[in-house]
């Protein structure tokens, strides 16, 4: 009999002790139900940034939406797999401006999720690609240019709002997000100083872009903007384009550098320097890599050392 007590009270020992793993184990848990605070970021350039503010933060789980080769999203559709990520994500970190045209359709299908936009507050260039007669275009970036990623004078800017916003929605986390991106932001004033540099190197200059995301480059750099024929794999190129950059750089042109990129633009700027005399420095619009770390401030770098080639 005595052996009978004794087995109960094992038992109700044992159903006790469970009970209280079940409820650390649930503590353990956060409010999403996944143990992880987890972050989704549209593309390459705000995936780069959230990477320096957040990743190596145990308790916090970081995923891009898209892949690396994909770009801008000016035309982007989120395919089946992109929603469910979305629909396990916490927050949602974009880029903001009009880059990410699918919002609404995000808004409507994943009600609650949270979101973060790099670009709040600020002040976005008036687009002006396509603005001279006879160059058109299958794309509506709309009015304002959303490629903020690319003025580092801006890139603090969004890279306190991301860290601002993370922290509000995982205070757990907060301080952690605001140490990281205050360290990250010293080493984008110290591409600033080298950025002062080419900007008096390459003054009383002048550009003509063929990417609309360069026009943030120029006005780092102080280069007054000629022209902008934004060549994007659609654009529909003339040689009326081709003869209007010629006529307004005219046969000394010397002074005035073609800002390309290579997928689309390198071979048309080439035609404009053969019959000018302008530099070419083909450039890299920072939206794609090997998710590098420190991807963003070797590529930024790396465009003012071609331009400072370029002009030598």
């Amino acid at each position: 009999m005595k052996n009978k007590y004794v087995f109960v009270f094992v038992m109700l020992l044992c159903i006790s002790l469970a009970g209280v793993g079940v409820i650390a184990i649930s503590a353990g848990s956060s409010e999403s139900g996944h143990g992880e605070f987890r972050i989704v970021t549209s593309f390459y350039p705000v995936y780069v940034a959230v990477e320096n503010i957040a990743g190596g933060i145990e308790g916090v789980e970081l995923s891009n939406m898209t892949e690396p080769k994909t770009g801008c999203l000016h035309d982007y559709q989120p395919s089946t797999k992109d929603m469910v990520l979305l629909n396990e994500a916490d927050v949602f970190v974009i880029n903001g401006g009009g880059m990410e045209t699918f919002m609404e359709d995000v808004a409507s299908r994943v009600p609650g999720l949270g979101i973060v936009t790099a670009s709040d507050n600020m002040e976005l260039l008036e687009n002006r690609s396509g603005s001279h007669e006879g160059h058109e275009t299958e794309h509506d970036h709309g009015d304002k240019n959303a490629h903020v990623w690319m003025s580092l004078a801006r890139y603090e800017t969004f890279v306190d709002n991301i860290a601002s916003g993370l922290a509000g929605a995982d205070p757990v986390h907060a301080l952690a997000y605001l140490d990281n991106a205050a360290d990250y932001k010293r080493s984008v004033a110290e591409l600033s100083g080298e950025t002062d540099g080419v900007r008096e190197f390459v003054k009383g200059r002048r550009a003509v872009l063929f990417q609309e995301s360069f026009m943030y480059l120029a006005e780092d750099l102080g280069l007054p903007v000629l022209e902008v024929l934004d060549l994007d794999g659609e654009a529909a190129v003339s040689a009326g384009d081709i003869s209007h950059i010629i006529d307004l750089i005219g046969s000394d042109g010397e002074d005035t550098l073609l800002l390309c990129e290579e997928r689309y633009s390198r071979s048309i700027a080439e035609t404009i320097s053969q019959a000018t005399g302008a530099p070419v420095s083909v450039l890299d619009t920072l939206t794609e890599g090997d998710y590098a770390v420190d991807s963003y401030l070797t590529s930024y770098r790396s465009n003012l050392k071609k331009i400072t080639e370029a002009v030598k």
